[in-house]
C-alpha cells in the first residue's frame, strides 16, 4: 500500500499508467503532496517544529528565499489549528508521535495542494492527535481536494472515509466505504 503512493509520485519503479485528471502525474507534481510514515525521518537531525512546517512552502518560494508575511501568517495560523503553538521552538526529537504527525501535516498544508498522500497517518499517535488531524483532513475534502490515505484499522473505515480500496496483493474491492466492510469484501 505504502508503494503504490510512492509509485504515484515516482519515488518507486512501477508499471503501468500513472494519471491524474487527464493528465500524467509526473508533470503534476507540483500539485501532490506526499506524508510519509514518520518511521522514514531522521529524529536526530536538528530542526525545530517551526522550521519544519515552514519547509513546505520552500517549494512555491524557493529554497533560499525568506518566508514573507503570507507564509508567516499561514505557519501561524497551521501551529494553532493543529495545537503546535507552543511547541514552535522544540526539536522534532522531542516530539510525541501524534504532535510529530502534526508537525508533518501542517507542513504539507503549507502548500497549495491538489493530491495529498498519506501514509499511515494515525499509527502510534493519541486519540486527541487523530481527532486535530481529521478535522483538518475533513477541511482539505470541503476545499474540493482529494486524499489518498493508507490505513489499517478497519474499524473507523466508515467514520473516516467515503470511498475504499481493499488492497491484498491486488484490489479486491473499490467503491464506498460501507460496502467495503460487508464480510464478503473483507
Amino acid at each position: 500500500k505504502s508503494s503504490m503512493l510512492k509509485a504515484f509520485i515516482g519515488e518507486f519503479k512501477a508499471t503501468g499508467t500513472r494519471l491524474l485528471y487527464d493528465r500524467p502525474i509526473h508533470t503534476q507534481l507540483r500539485y501532490i503532496t506526499y506524508i510519509p510514515q514518520k518511521a522514514q525521518l531522521d529524529l536526530d537531525f536538528p530542526i525545530k517544529v517551526e522550521q519544519v512546517v515552514l519547509s513546505g512552502c520552500y517549494q512555491d518560494i524557493g529554497w533560499f528565499k525568506r518566508p514573507e508575511i503570507t507564509e508567516r501568517a499561514k505557519l501561524n495560523q497551521l501551529l494553532k489549528e493543529l495545537e503546535l503553538d507552543d511547541l514552535r521552538h522544540r526539536q522534532i526529537s522531542e516530539l510525541s508521535g501524534g504532535q510529530l504527525q502534526r508537525v508533518l501535516l501542517a507542513r504539507a498544508l503549507m502548500s497549495e495542494s491538489t493530491l495529498y498522500l498519506l501514509d499511515e497517518p494515525f499509527v502510534g499517535i493519541d486519540f486527541h492527535s487523530e481527532q486535530i488531524i481529521m478535522h483538518q483532513l475533513r477541511k482539505l475534502k470541503k476545499e474540493g481536494k482529494l486524499l489518498l490515505i493508507v490505513h489499517h484499522d478497519l474499524s473507523k473505515t466508515e467514520e473516516y472515509f467515503d470511498r475504499v480500496i481493499l488492497l491484498n496483493r491486488n484490489i479486491r474491492y473499490f467503491g464506498d466505504s460501507i460496502t467495503a466492510m460487508q464480510p464478503e469484501n473483507l
